[in-house]
């Protein structure tokens, strides 16, 4: 089990956000289902719904203020298997093509500013239209199709020719893709599920606004990214501050180190291939995630 756990953590460090995006997706499914499992064992069912009463995001604004994390958790929470299985398969070969394009930060930056302006659409809706009226006390809704629709709809702003080949036969344009999903959407708002809906349209609108003023020149992520390094500037450790004189390095100092070091790595890779990755020691784990900072 530890070499498991291991080789998940290795995974998920080595990973690109793309694919830590969606391991925490399938982390968080995980632990729900085992939650419904022992207290179905346990027979007590009247605790399947804590979960969704504190990671999904509620429609009534009172709720809300008391749990305004909720706006971040239901973007990565699921409790059906259908549900998460075609959000994370749009997403990882959506996701993909959309780093390579527009890289890694913009994906994660995309991803949650979708998720957040479809929450916001989906709150609002409920609580101007009267068609939501009687629903506004209980609805809650979850998922991450709203940040799934702003990365799918960036990437037809940014590249809408992009072709997909459908069971080898059938070729579509992506634009063409999109476009037929939004029109679903906006017309089955009174049907069915009309808070998924509106939450797809607004993760869409994001999507299209992010990269259309990208591509112009402005960047309306800017402060996303701002605030997320001051996040993270905060659990970093503080250094002493220590002054210290070297000799500079020569071009010919850096090239035998630099030498050094990936004939280092490529024994521990070679280790790995032979032995597995939980036969390497301590010092040879941390060596490799090191490298792979760099």
């Amino acid at each position: 089990m530890s070499s498991v756990l291991d080789d998940l953590k290795y995974t998920y460090r080595q990973g690109t956000t793309l694919m830590k995006l969606i391991y925490i997706n399938l982390g968080l499914f995980i632990v729900v289902q085992i939650f419904f499992v022992f207290s179905a064992l346990m027979q007590l069912e009247y605790l399947h719904d804590i979960p969704q009463n504190w990671l999904s995001v509620p429609s009534n604004i009172v709720s809300l203020l008391f749990k305004p994390w909720t706006l971040f958790t239901y973007m990565f929470f699921h409790t059906d298997f259908w549900h998460i299985f075609w959000n994370m398969l749009v997403l990882f070969f959506l996701g993909r093509v959309y780093e390579s394009y527009l890289g890694q930060k913009r994906l994660l930056s995309t991803y949650i500013l979708g998720g957040l302006f479809g929450a916001v659409c989906y709150i609002v809706a409920y609580n101007v239209f009267p068609l939501f009226s009687e629903a506004i006390e209980f609805s809650k809704a979850l998922g991450a199709s709203g940040a799934v629709y702003a990365i799918m709809v960036g990437m037809a702003v940014h590249n809408p020719n992009y072709k997909f080949h459908l069971f080898g036969i059938l070729e579509l344009k992506l634009k063409y893709i999109v476009l037929f999903l939004i029109i679903k959407d906006f017309i089955s708002i009174p049907y069915e599920n009309p808070g998924g809906h509106i939450i797809h349209l607004g993760g869409a609108f994001l999507g299209y606004l992010d990269i259309a003023r990208y591509r112009r020149g402005k960047d309306i992520s800017a402060w996303f990214y701002n605030w997320t390094r001051a996040i993270g500037n905060l659990f970093k450790p503080k250094s002493k501050m220590k002054v210290a004189y070297k000799r500079p390095k020569t071009d010919e100092d850096y090239n035998v180190e630099k030498k050094a070091s990936q004939a280092r790595i490529d024994m521990i890779l070679d280790k790995i291939n032979r032995s597995g990755y939980d036969s390497l020691s301590q010092d040879e784990k941390d060596d490799l995630f090191n490298a792979s900072q760099r």
